[in-house]
């Protein structure tokens, strides 16, 4: 315990030191001014936090695709980077912050899946092998999107459950499993408007739909929140439910930001905790993905010119 406390007291100096460098308010609000994607990149390039993302590599002419790619590049490098100060007991549940990004490129590579067969072949070495391997058909055809999706996150937060089981008690081990079973429940939400959006007033069974975990929010409601007669309705149960507070003091245009503003808060109190614990890297490469996603969110609307008053709600300000 006192070798953990003096390591992550360590980790967490480091960590504070790196988030300290992280985009401000003012600096999203100039970025949103810009004229070009170029001109984003200039701006970054300059910027103590994303600086080392870009090495020598030019930008006077950058597209957007490669901008993201870089920045998406150089948060890979920060957790090689980050694991390195883990205790030897605490990297296997490192490994899941780097397994969410992997999981979204798997998912994209699958939409254009001509080839099933070459594909599992492709992911042979991948985490997600075995529920991606599990799903191939005998002729070889690929699994449906929503198939693919449901099984790999199914597996990974059963990975990750599996994982906070593992320790054996205390602080620690309450922290990382609030961390997964939060994750759980907002997608769970999430997934009920997306299934109320594609397929409304259709009678569906949810539970085809959800990950089989139920913590802070029961199946009940979850059956109440898909039957709503409306999302203004939908919204009120929110409202009402152990995560009212985030859909009370926020308002957003897409489900999936209330959502990620619910584990951005939750990882911000923790990274801010003391004394710091193992938990510290984990919630410090969540703020750093969050961060991206707004950065992202924003030279997509640089991209194709929508007004700075016209762009999505950031998470982080």
């Amino acid at each position: 315990m006192i070798a953990d406390t003096i390591r992550y007291g360590a980790v967490s100096g480091k960590l504070r030191a790196m988030y300290g460098r992280r985009l401000t308010s003012a600096d999203f609000a100039h970025l949103k001014t810009l004229a070009s994607v170029p001109d984003a990149a200039a701006f970054l390039k300059a910027h103590p936090a994303w600086r080392p993302a870009f090495g020598g590599a030019p930008v006077s002419d950058i597209r957007r695709g490669a901008l993201e790619n870089l920045l998406r590049e150089s948060v890979c490098e920060e957790y090689n980077r980050i694991i390195r100060y883990t205790a030897p007991r605490d990297r296997a549940i490192m490994r899941f912050p780097a397994l969410r990004p992997e999981m979204d490129r798997i998912l994209k590579d699958l939409r254009q899946c001509a080839d099933y067969r070459a594909f599992l072949e492709n992911v042979r070495d991948s985490f997600f092998y075995a529920p991606l391997s599990a799903l191939a058909a005998p002729d070889g055809s690929a699994p449906g999107y929503a198939s693919a999706d449901l099984a790999m996150h199914n597996y990974f937060y059963s990975a990750m459950l599996a994982e906070t089981d593992r320790y054996s008690g205390g602080k620690i081990k309450k922290i990382f499993r609030r961390s997964a079973e939060t994750q759980v429940d907002i997608l769970n939400i999430t997934r009920v408007f997306r299934l109320r959006k594609f397929f409304p007033g259709a009678k569906i069974n949810i539970s085809d739909y959800l990950f089989p975990f139920r913590f802070r929010v029961n199946q009940t409601f979850l059956e109440a929140l898909a039957a709503a007669p409306d999302d203004e309705t939908a919204f009120t149960l929110l409202k009402m439910s152990r995560y009212g507070k985030i859909f009370s003091t926020n308002t957003f245009n897409a489900i999936e930001d209330y959502c990620h503003k619910t584990l951005y808060d939750f990882n911000k109190r923790q990274f801010r905790s003391a004394p710091p614990t193992a938990y510290a890297p984990f919630a410090y490469l969540y703020l750093k993905e969050a961060e991206l996603r707004d950065l992202i969110s924003v030279i997509e609307c640089i991209r194709y010119r929508v007004p700075p008053d016209k762009s999505p709600v950031l998470i982080l300000h």
